[in-house]
């Protein structure tokens, strides 16, 4: 199997596995997947906000455990990842800003999660 195969088997796995986490954790939380942005409308702010809490957890226990220097290389291997998934399949103008700026946000959560900072 090529590196090129390699690196497109993991994508895919990771994408798929984290899916399923999403999924699940959408159908404990809500009562089912959210497939429809329609679904979102019924939420509470508390469900999400346990939904959110949950999910961040999940990936403290899972980053915590490969270790600092793996979620480094990770990160910066991301950044790109990103940048090429643009050029291939660039983001919709008026869409980027909000995509950015939920990416950031969600970096931001993560980042206090891992180093176990619980303030808001």
């Amino acid at each position: 199997m090529s590196i090129n195969e390699q690196i497109q088997n993991s994508v895919v796995n990771l994408v798929e596995t984290f899916e399923k986490l999403r999924n699940q954790l959408e159908e404990k939380h809500f009562g089912k997947v959210l497939e429809e942005e329609s679904d979102q409308e019924n939420i509470t702010e508390e469900q999400a906000t346990n939904f959110e809490n949950e999910f961040l957890e999940s990936m403290h226990d899972v980053f915590e455990d490969i270790g600092y220097e793996t979620v480094e290389k990770l990160y910066l291997t991301s950044i790109n990842i990103v940048e090429a998934c643009d050029i291939i399949y660039p983001f919709d103008d008026e869409n980027e800003d909000e995509i950015e700026g939920e990416i950031e946000a969600r970096s931001e959560d993560a980042l206090q999660a891992l180093n176990g900072d619980s303030s808001d």
